[in-house]
């Protein structure tokens, strides 16, 4: 009985010690798909590129529901594969778990110009004053010349 509760103790000392480095580990994995689809992305940056990359973005976000960059890389990948409605729903999930701000503007950006494939251009100028706040140029030049 005293060696059950021992080894009991021990398991549990066990699985608190080495929580951290498994989520370490799930949060790699998550970046390591992320990474590859980023990759992929940037050889090859029109239907092709996106449709390959778009399985390394779904793997990396199966891995982690949470991933943020995750969910900016294929709201891109989507809207370059002209499928604007799900671009959008990712972005929008990337703003809502987003706690970096490179994320925030690219989500706001892809966002927007999926809305504006959409002919949404209020939604899109709107989106773009956002990344604009947030410090970027690009969206500040669309906002100047479009909105």
């Amino acid at each position: 009985m005293k060696k059950r509760n021992l080894l009991a103790n021990f398991l549990i000392v066990s699985v608190s010690l080495f929580m951290p480095f498994f989520e370490k580990v799930k949060a790699n994995n998550a970046n390591h798909y992320m990474e590859l689809g980023n990759k992929k992305m940037s050889k090859n940056e029109n239907f092709y590129g996106a449709k390959k990359a778009l399985l390394d973005f779904d793997k990396a976000i199966e891995i982690d529901h949470l991933h943020e960059g995750s969910y900016v890389s294929r709201c891109y990948a989507k809207y370059l594969l002209k499928e604007y409605y799900s671009a959008i729903s990712d972005c929008n999930m990337a703003l809502k778990i987003s706690t970096n701000i490179d994320n925030k503007i690219g989500a706001y950006v892809n966002r927007g110009i999926s809305k504006m494939k959409l002919g949404d251009m209020s939604g899109a100028c709107s989106d773009w004053r956002q990344a604009a706040y947030l410090g970027d140029d690009k969206s500040k030049n669309w906002v100047r010349q479009d909105c």
